[in-house]
């Protein structure tokens, strides 16, 4: 019954054709490093030394984060596309039907129509901005001076 179900749902008719790819804390760290190597104003990674710097009157490096809210709802559906993002239930016994606009949570889809989106934003920001920039799915983040 289970696989029946499965099988008639929107997952059930979609099928990822790559794994989703975004950056580690690795290589967060790595800027880091690379970030102490060319300015010289980092001794050491531990809080310890941030505190000492900062009490000094040094300039300390910061991480920054930016979560972008409800990241899929963002990705418009195709005008085409919208009959399969319809959810139908009842309401003091009468059916009813809502459409979505934007991708739906719950679906493989989104997931991936996000990534698309999101590796986009990072592309614009690293290549052709030159900003410091690593994503985890819809997080961007970057040590900072």
């Amino acid at each position: 019954m289970r696989r029946e179900v499965k099988s008639q749902s929107v997952n059930g008719h979609f099928t990822p054709d790559r794994a989703i790819k975004h950056d580690h804390l690795d290589d967060l760290l790595a800027a880091m490093k690379l970030l102490h190597e060319t300015t010289g104003q980092v001794e050491a990674f531990a809080f310890a030394m941030f505190l000492c710097m900062r009490l000094a009157g040094l300039q300390v490096p910061r991480l920054w984060k930016a979560d972008i809210d409800a990241a899929f709802r963002r990705v418009p559906l195709k005008e085409s596309h919208k009959w399969a993002a319809a959810v139908a239930y009842m309401f003091k016994g009468e059916a009813w039907i809502a459409l979505h606009e934007a991708m739906p949570f719950g679906a493989t889809a989104s997931v991936l129509a996000w990534d698309d989106v999101g590796d986009l934003l990072s592309v614009i920001a690293t290549r052709l901005l030159h900003l410091p920039l690593f994503r985890y799915v819809d997080d961007y983040f970057a040590a900072d001076r």
